[in-house]
């Protein structure tokens, strides 16, 4: 069975995220959760093939598990894999499972805020990308950004040597 336990390290990197581009959970109560070791999801039948999961996070919804920790959400990591990242990666996981809380101010309870979970915008497999290109706007601009942000990558890697 998995080991939990609260991290301040976590904490802090999600906080200093939170004010530069999640304004929106300022006010957000959030668990900060470290797991002993990564989850593992099985790809195929015979668990020669697995994905490490890097993160999860979770929306507390307003029966028992809310009640008992005050919280509004929690985001986890494995503790094992977090102590192999670079801060860019760590940051990378734990900026992407911010971005799947949102909130909106509830105009029916008094301005108070509304929190949810969000989908992930772009959720496909690399096949399917080469059988049939990106029919849709979402896919065209993640396609853009991620260039982008290769062509950034390149031209620091370049400066570099």
């Amino acid at each position: 069975m998995a080991e939990y336990w609260e991290s301040d390290d976590l904490k802090q990197m999600a906080e200093r995220l939170i004010a530069a581009h999640h304004s929106h959970l300022a006010t957000a109560k959030i668990g900060y959760l470290m797991r002993d070791k990564a989850a593992r999801k099985n790809l195929t039948l015979d668990k020669s093939e697995q994905q490490i999961v890097r993160g999860k996070s979770a929306k507390l919804g307003g029966g028992r598990l809310e009640v008992l920790t005050g919280k509004d959400f929690t985001l986890e990591v494995p503790h094992d894999e977090w102590q192999q990242w670079s801060t860019t990666q760590r940051e990378f996981v734990v900026d992407t499972l911010l971005s799947q809380f949102a909130g909106e101010e509830d105009d029916n309870n008094g301005g108070a805020m509304k929190f949810f979970t969000i989908p992930f915008p772009v959720a496909v497999f690399p096949d399917v990308i080469r059988r049939y290109g990106m029919p849709f706007d979402e896919l065209r601009d993640c396609y853009r950004v991620m260039r982008d942000a290769e062509a950034k990558a390149n031209a620091q890697i370049t400066t570099k040597t």
